[in-house]
């Protein structure tokens, strides 16, 4: 949450002198870096479009763009063997999962096909009230797996199977949680910050508090977890994946080319990356123009990974490598910034906490770090990139890393005052414009600048600030002892 501190007016004053010499630079919101916005929007459309053209060559599913934000769980799936698509080149990710289908899914992340495909049963064998459907064709195939899911614990006998009913969110919780072995929490210690908790039903609340505590469900952008709601294939793409990484298990046989370990080096230039394995040995890994890369879900290039990064790669038949999938956690720091420079494209901090990760700087240390045009910055719940020049010195922020590479730096607190004064006098010159103000309870003026194109607020319209007047009343407002806002409101007849 970013909190706000308002300052004193002799403060303020402190900080107007200090920032006039700045004033030109633009008000909070007025982007210089809208081309790099949008270069960079359009860098990320164009890698996901290519991303989809080859995922679609290797595999042949037409469909994947359907659900784009699902690529990797896919695509990962996919060559693992767990998801194979509904034959015809379709996955289908927007279609919901059958209770039967998830059954299969879920045996076969635990990677207990083969032992499935081992058993014969009969629908008769099995206790559910309504086992004479798995003997209907588009059910009878899966017996084996159900068999299984039940010996192994995954369903209630008691209950009926339903086996072409879709699966609700809530009973996939249940079920993946089981297959998992987490332990369920206290109902009277369950406190999920959803806004539709009440919606799920009691006999799957702790499935589902425990599905959510240890990631495999993580709700929708509303806050939501409609645990009633159908699951998609997508979205049973992703609670697989995360699924398999949790549990850790063997790669299933038609993954049998696939190295995992930690990047310890990389060659840009060759393209190339060396990996540690669990067993300790480094294997260098060839990356062509052909290699689907992704980071933490997200597609991704070469110059993205960074040493440290924990990947599983899998090869084709002459070692060259399909898909990267890496991952990393972020490391965070908080820190105050000192200085920003657009146009070497750094900025200055001082170290105040390392808050998560392992970076090589100290407490009080200041450090000056290199950062991209594109960086994201979060200013008061607002996303910007770090040409757009909203960073002020002063700024209390949190930085968050790749390695130690800055990847978001989010303003968590800066510093704020308002109040009114009196125009005195208004001078213009190289595109700035200094306002002399005369402030009540001050025995000296007040003096602001802003840049030529700064707008002030005049009721529902806007003025020019070369357009204002001696003898207008301003409410002026600052931040980290730049002005942000204008307003006229009181002009003299």
């Amino acid at each position: 949450m970013r909190m706000r501190r308002l300052v004193s007016l002799a403060l303020v004053l402190v900080l107007v002198l200090v920032f006039t010499s700045v004033a030109s630079a633009a008000p909070m919101g007025r982007a210089k870096g809208h081309g790099v916005r949008g270069w960079a929007k359009q860098l990320r459309e164009r890698l996901q479009e290519r991303f989809l053209e080859r995922a679609r060559a290797r595999t042949g599913l037409t469909d994947l763009d359907e659900a784009p934000w699902a690529l990797k769980h896919m695509l990962r799936m996919k060559a693992k063997g767990l998801m194979k698509g509904r034959g015809g080149g379709i996955m289908a990710p927007n279609s919901s999962v059958s209770r039967l289908e998830a059954i299969v899914l879920a045996i076969r992340v635990m990677g207990l096909e083969e032992e499935a495909q081992e058993w014969e049963v009969r629908p008769e064998d099995l206790p559910f009230a309504d086992a004479k459907q798995m003997a209907l064709p588009q059910n009878a195939w899966g017996l084996p797996y159900v068999a299984l899911a039940l010996e192994k614990g995954l369903l209630d006998p008691q209950t009926t199977l339903r086996p072409q009913a879709s699966a609700a969110r809530e009973w996939v919780a249940m079920l993946l949680v089981k297959a998992l072995g987490l332990e369920l929490p206290d109902p009277e210690e369950i406190n999920l910050e959803f806004n539709d908790v009440a919606s799920i039903s009691p006999e799957f609340l702790p499935y589902m508090a425990a599905a959510v505590a240890h990631g495999l469900f993580r709700g929708y952008e509303d806050r939501t977890l409609q645990p009633h709601r159908p699951i998609k294939r997508a979205e049973m793409a992703a609670l697989l994946d995360r699924f398999d990484l949790q549990a850790g298990l063997d790669a299933t046989p038609e993954d049998e080319e696939t190295i995992e370990g930690r990047i310890v080096g990389i060659d840009y230039v060759n393209g190339t990356i060396t990996v540690e394995t669990d067993a300790e040995q480094v294997v260098p890994v060839v990356i062509t123009e052909d290699t689907l890369i992704f980071l933490n879900a997200e597609p991704a290039l070469l110059e993205d990974l960074e040493l440290g990064d924990e990947v599983e790669v899998h090869l084709d038949a002459e070692g060259q490598a399909l898909y990267v999938f890496a991952e990393y956690e972020a490391a965070e720091l908080k820190a105050m910034l000192e200085a920003v420079d657009l146009e070497e494209l750094t900025i200055t901090l001082t170290v105040l906490e390392i808050k998560e990760g392992d970076l090589p700087y100290q407490v009080d240390q200041q450090i000056t770090l290199m950062v991209d045009e594109g960086l994201e910055v979060k200013v008061q719940g607002e996303t910007y990139i770090f040409s757009d020049d909203v960073l002020r010195v002063g700024d209390l922020v949190e930085v968050k890393f790749h390695g130690t590479r800055p990847i978001r730096i989010v303003v968590e607190e800066r510093e704020e005052a308002e109040f009114t004064g009196t125009v005195t006098g208004i001078a213009e010159e190289d595109g700035t414009i200094t306002i002399t103000l005369e402030v009540e309870d001050q025995d000296a003026p007040v003096v602001i600048s802003v840049s030529s194109e700064f707008t002030v607020r005049h009721g529902q319209s806007e003025i020019a600030a070369s357009d204002l007047q001696i003898g207008d009343v301003l409410e002026v407002k600052l931040e980290a002892g730049q002005v942000v806002s204008l307003v006229l409101e009181e002009r003299p007849e």
